[in-house]
């Protein structure tokens, strides 16, 4: 639907680079001494792009080809050796020339070989023959001069408008000043949406432009569809829809993103609108930035109320729900904390919990309108709102977990997710512990490496309890002293017995665990063997079975990482 645009525009995200000015070829032959030229081959490559231009008389020459030039030549070196020609032809197209201008043809060549023109063709790079009486200066000094011209033309432009959005984000970091300011550069309509692909602020010049930004619903379906790329490619993307053509710049500083710019109705944008457009998004983007900060300390401001309520700080409901209002939460007739955590797969960006958290919204809001839940270093924490009785308040969590979870493996199938929910409340004053048994219910299950359907404390308060053991110094010397028996006769005999009791623990299917291991079933019952001498006992029948179930969950729990 979208593609890149690479017109002068920064590969990393985002941000316009006017760079050096350029002209095209059809451009050039307006210009000096190329307006005697005649193009004989490659008439498909005039809108070329020029950057420079310059002279080559040695073969072999790929090394000076940086892209963007017209080069000056008389083959006077390989006159007379076609393919040599055609060679350094297809070397000027592959390091992208913009077109080769032949000079003094007439002394140093009897004839432009058939074969050369028609590749030149279909590389779509123009040849272009020069009269005699035409000297390298003449096409070279004039050119050059435009290009110059042109970019002393920008740089003033690029200060005048720096130094007009600048005054207005020193002003007041007012992002409608900046909005509107850009759309009179341009005469374009232009939104801005934040990282979470909400509207931050919009302009347009007249009726048309604001009636194009009224057209919510596709311009939502347009960022839903391009949002994968803006986010993980964080380049600038061209869309033609049927409202026209918009182009989406990322917001962002490095690779860090901050939100979207849509210039409506984009096609034919000039250079210098592009230079304005790259000095808005600077502006746009550190307004943001600053607004980040500013969240990002009122999300510390929350975790501190959150930390408040669990070490029982708040002595009275009346004193709990007044805090609680200063975030413009009310916490009457919450009657439940959930606590639900994405653990990406390696390498999986970031940037991913931005068109997540979007959707993430959606969901708790469908469950109830009044729910409470933000953001913390601990994960998403919701407070759920209703006047059920516990066991519908629990079937709730349940199915919203279950609707988060299926949002992020449709991200991540590969990453990890966890929920887990507290206990009932009964008065405000109870949701501290609500919240606390949430948290620790996830803090078992990443130990567990669990990756499933969100679990409430009841289901899981045995390792609650054997989490709040393992404490004991002494038990944690048993707990590892008994595994390392195995470990460390693995590490001597380069044996996987430790491999083999976690599987023999849960599974009695000798067939399955022997092709998990990759090894023979009758190789399964000599380490079972094995490890009932090494134990002294066999764990594998009570009473001393679930002596070891114990031990493997609390190692597995607290140790597994040592």
């Amino acid at each position: 639907m979208g593609k890149n645009d690479e017109s002068g525009r920064d590969p990393g995200c985002g941000i316009v680079n006017a760079g050096l000015e350029h002209i095209t070829v059809r451009e050039a032959l307006g210009i000096g001494g190329l307006r005697m030229g005649r193009v004989v081959a490659g008439h498909s490559g005039l809108e070329n792009v020029v950057k420079n231009v310059s002279v080559i008389e040695v073969p072999e020459a790929e090394k000076w080809f940086k892209g963007n030039e017209i080069w000056l030549t008389t083959f006077f070196n390989i006159r007379d050796d076609v393919d040599k020609q055609i060679k350094m032809l297809e070397s000027m197209a592959a390091n992208r020339s913009a077109a080769l201008v032949i000079c003094y043809a007439q002394t140093y060549m009897k004839e432009l070989p058939k074969s050369f023109l028609e590749r030149a063709d279909q590389l779509a790079l123009p040849v272009i023959l020069l009269p005699e009486e035409i000297a390298y200066i003449e096409v070279i000094f004039p050119i050059l001069e435009e290009l110059i011209s042109r970019e002393t033309k920008n740089l003033h432009y690029t200060i005048e408008v720096h130094e007009k959005l600048s005054n207005i984000v020193f002003a007041g970091n007012d992002i409608s000043k900046v909005s509107r300011e850009l759309s009179g550069i341009l005469n374009r309509p232009v939104r801005i949406v934040n990282a979470r692909f909400q509207l931050v602020s919009e302009y347009a010049q007249d009726h048309e432009g604001r009636q194009l930004l009224k057209r919510e619903k596709d311009i939502g379906i347009l960022l839903e569809q391009e949002s994968r790329r803006l986010l993980f490619d964080c380049r600038v993307l061209e869309v033609e829809e049927s409202f026209g053509q918009v182009t989406l710049w990322p917001i962002a500083f490095g690779r860090q993103f901050y939100g979207v710019l849509l210039v409506m109705e984009s096609a034919g944008l000039t250079t210098l609108e592009n230079i304005a457009i790259g000095q808005a998004i600077t502006a746009f983007a550190t307004i943001l930035m600053n607004r980040a900060a500013v969240e990002g300390a009122e999300a510390r401001k929350k975790e501190d109320f959150l930390m408040e309520m669990l070490m029982g700080q708040f002595k009275t409901n009346e004193a709990l729900l007044a805090a609680a209002r200063k975030f413009g939460w009310d916490l009457r007739l919450k009657k439940m904390v959930m606590v639900a955590r994405l653990l990406f797969a390696p390498g999986f960006s970031s940037f991913t919990w931005e068109e997540v958290g979007r959707q993430v919204r959606r969901i708790v809001a469908r469950d109830h309108g009044e729910n409470v839940f933000f953001e913390t270093e601990k994960g998403l924490v919701i407070f759920l709102h209703g006047e059920d009785e516990r066991e519908a308040v629990a079937a709730r969590a349940r199915v919203l977990g279950e609707n988060l979870r299926k949002i992020f493996k449709d991200f991540d199938g590969r990453g990890r997710f966890i929920a887990g929910f507290g206990s009932y409340s009964e008065q405000a004053m109870d949701l501290g512990e609500s919240y606390h048994k949430a948290l620790k219910t996830t803090e078992v299950l990443e130990k567990l490496k669990y990756d499933g359907l969100p679990v409430g404390i009841d289901n899981v308060l045995m390792f609650y309890f054997l989490d709040k053991l393992v404490r004991d110094k002494e038990l944690q010397r048993y707990v590892v002293g008994q595994i390392r028996l195995l470990k460390d006769h693995d590490q001597e005999k380069g044996t996987d017995l430790y491999d083999s009791f976690v599987l023999l623990m849960t599974d009695e299917n000798y067939r399955e665990i022997a092709e998990k291991l990759h090894i023979h079933r009758n190789t399964i019952r000599y380490r079972r063997d094995k490890i009932k001498r090494i134990f002294k006992a066999d764990p594998f029948v009570e009473p001393f079975k679930t002596n070891y179930k114990l031990i493997l969950s609390l190692y597995q729990m607290n140790f597994e990482s040592d």
